[in-house]
């Protein structure tokens, strides 16, 4: 499917056009922004401007025609703070419609900032352990608490780089009280909204994304390394931040438009927005900020993948279901997170399982499909589950791979494979070896959801010669997941050659 993601924002409006396929894979076609200005003048009206409607009328005529060209099967347009904002966005939503064809969704603040965080959370690299992102736009700044990929909270607060200039920076360059006014107004924002208490503590990492920190990134890479990164994740420390900040408040915008790296069109701005992260780096006490080049547009990509992943699985579930009452659908929610648990294992024991990395992807598609059997019969399920996987047309494996992660399947439960099952000893002694190994993985991450729950989300190692010692992170404490995990290691116990110790849970919030 080519599908293509509009983001209306204060400042900017971006394009977005991928091609995503039936596993949930997406390919950039098409990517591109133009900044507007929708949200200039909003603050003191309450209303978009005549020009600044013009100025997005174009645009997104521009986009639509570019999403005719590239024949997009779905597009949403989405729409944040100006717009939601506004007294006259059904208006505005109304013109856009009747000259572009496109219907705005306008939506509210938690959820563009929890379409911002799952942009970085989709992202490799993303801490395993507690987080706080933030997103400066022009209209507002999102902010995201959570732990291991899983998000606790998510607001907005009416600060951003737009209307924080418009409202204290009134000379150019600004004047030191007008600076201080700005930052004194966005502590007390941030104190009203999300106490520095309430954002986390030991282990915390801070992720900052949006035009002005990007912007800034990218200053800071020319001047240190002679040219932009083009990376997902950049280190920033708070003092670089700083730096720039004092280099260009003694400015005025056509200086500031000389410097190296920063965008000509977010010179008025870029002050009144490196002023606010500041603000905000310093109340929330981050010394450094992991900037990521991701944003909401890529998290609208992000919901879209994983519900192509959900059809696909659907699809296989439906393809060998006999009929809707004589058996059970798989638990979706339990099979893709199993598939997590299961990632979790392989990536912290690499040492331990010396499995390929292809390898992991096999683990993912079994752990993923374990429990389909039951679209035929409980009983045996799990047998059913190797002639489901063996058979299915849509499953994008092919030869040994499919044979392996059908085996693997089939031993999610408790038991080893054995060379008195036919299949299991027709595979090389080097292939017999990997699905048992698999197998293992599948295994204790599928006891770790014995309840269903998604109560467990990661863990700790400590790995020596004799044991493994496993602490689960989890929301809860859950002696069935604990007690899943132990009825199910023997298999891990023996490819490992160590006893598996299951500590004590560390439990974090919700």
């Amino acid at each position: 499917m080519r599908y293509g993601v509009i983001d209306c924002g204060t400042n900017s409006l971006h394009l977005l056009i991928v091609d995503i396929d039936r596993n949930g894979r997406a390919e950039v076609v098409y990517d591109v922004k133009q900044s507007p200005r929708l949200g200039e003048g909003l603050r003191a009206t309450g209303l978009l401007g005549k020009g600044p409607i013009e100025r997005a009328l174009q645009t997104l005529t521009e986009y639509a025609a570019i999403c005719r060209h590239y024949r997009v099967d779905k597009v949403q347009a989405i729409a944040t703070s100006a717009v939601r904002s506004a007294r006259n966005r059904r208006e505005f939503c109304s013109r856009v419609r009747r000259a572009t064809g496109l219907v705005l969704r306008v939506v509210d603040g938690p959820e563009e900032a929890r379409l911002v965080a799952e942009a970085v959370l989709a992202e490799p690299g993303f801490t395993d352990g507690p987080f706080f992102i933030f997103n400066i736009g022009g209209g507002s700044t999102e902010l995201v608490t959570g732990d291991h990929k899983a998000i606790l909270s998510a607001q907005s607060i009416e600060v951003g780089a737009v209307n924080m200039t418009e409202r204290f920076l009134r000379s150019d360059p600004p004047r030191k009280q007008e600076l201080e006014g700005l930052d004194r107004e966005v502590t007390r924002t941030l104190k009203r909204a999300l106490r520095r208490r309430d954002v986390g503590g030991r282990g915390l990492a801070f992720y900052g994304t949006g035009g002005t920190l990007n912007n800034l990134a990218n200053m800071h890479q020319i001047q240190k390394l002679g040219a932009p990164l083009n990376q997902t994740f950049y280190p920033f420390s708070r003092e670089a931040v700083e730096d720039l900040l004092l280099e260009m408040q003694d400015r005025n915008e056509s200086e500031r438009q000389e410097l190296p790296g920063l965008n000509p069109s977010r010179a008025d701005i870029i002050i009144g927005g490196t002023a606010l992260i500041m603000a905000l780096l310093r109340y929330y006490r981050c010394e450094e900020v992991t900037v990521c080049n991701k944003g909401l547009k890529h998290g609208a990509v992000a919901r879209e993948c994983r519900l192509a992943q959900a059809r696909l699985f659907r699809s296989l579930v439906a393809r060998f279901r006999r009929t809707l009452s004589s058996a059970d659908p798989p638990d979706v929610r339990h099979a893709v997170h199993v598939r997590d648990l299961a990632y979790a294992l392989f990536d912290g024991l690499r040492s331990v399982h010396r499995l390929a990395p292809g390898d992991r992807t096999l683990l993912g598609w079994a752990s993923l499909l374990h429990d389909i059997g039951y679209a035929i019969d409980a009983q045996a399920h799990h047998k059913h589950a190797y002639r489901i996987i063996r058979e299915a047309e849509g499953l994008p494996l092919n030869g040994m791979d499919r044979e392996i992660v059908a085996l693997v399947a089939r031993y999610h439960r408790a038991a080893a494979p054995s060379k008195r099952q036919k299949r299991f000893a027709k595979l090389k002694r080097r292939d017999r070896s990997r699905v048992r190994r698999l197998a293992a993985l599948l295994q204790v991450a599928d006891g770790f959801d014995r309840s269903h729950s998604q109560a467990v989300h990661r863990f700790k190692f400590e790995v020596t010669p004799h044991a493994i010692y496993c602490t689960p992170i989890a929301t809860r404490v859950s002696g069935v997941d604990r007690l899943g995990a132990e009825r199910k290691s023997a298999l891990f116990e023996a490819v490992t050659r160590r006893r598996l110790v299951i500590q004590e849970a560390d439990v974090v919030g919700r």
